[in-house]
């Protein structure tokens, strides 16, 4: 085996955890921040923020000085 196919399989094999702990995650599904209510993220967040991100709404200019 020369050096750049043994450092490909070294990496390769690092790279294990990382994509079981996904793999692991994807069977879980969707964390609990993603599983809130419309009227809990209404209570979490600033009303312009809630606008813009579930009423479709356009957040303001930011003024130029």
């Amino acid at each position: 085996m020369d050096r750049r196919r043994s450092l490909k399989w070294l990496l390769s094999l690092s790279a294990l955890p990382m994509i079981n702990a996904g793999l692991a995650l994807a069977k879980e599904g969707a964390g609990p921040v993603l599983r809130k209510s419309k009227a809990e993220w209404a209570s979490l967040l600033p009303r312009p923020a809630y606008r813009v991100l579930f009423e479709e709404d356009t957040e303001r200019p930011v003024p130029v000085p």
